[in-house]
């Protein structure tokens, strides 16, 4: 986590074994994760706590990517887009 832009940064714990890959926010708050086995973790407050995102693979999540579009979408890995509804 990082409360200056990136300069400086503190470790989290998700709760999870896997390597973490990527990461990408929407805004100042909401924003993913991605990793190994399949694993995506979500926040709505900047990075101080993280839900896990189950969408029942075990794929290797190598990037992610937030796209502004009217439907909110986010790109996972190489095949999976998906309409976020809430998160």
């Amino acid at each position: 986590m990082t409360t200056n832009k990136g300069i400086t940064w503190e470790s989290q714990t998700l709760g999870s074994s896997a390597n973490l890959n990527a990461v990408d926010f929407q805004n100042d708050s909401i924003g993913w994760v991605c990793g190994d086995n399949g694993a995506v973790f979500s926040t709505v407050d900047g990075g101080n706590s993280w839900m896990s995102v189950g969408f029942g693979t075990s794929y290797e999540m190598e990037d992610l990517h937030f796209l502004m579009t009217k439907m909110d979408l986010l790109l996972v890995g190489i095949c999976f887009l998906i309409q976020l509804m809430a998160v």
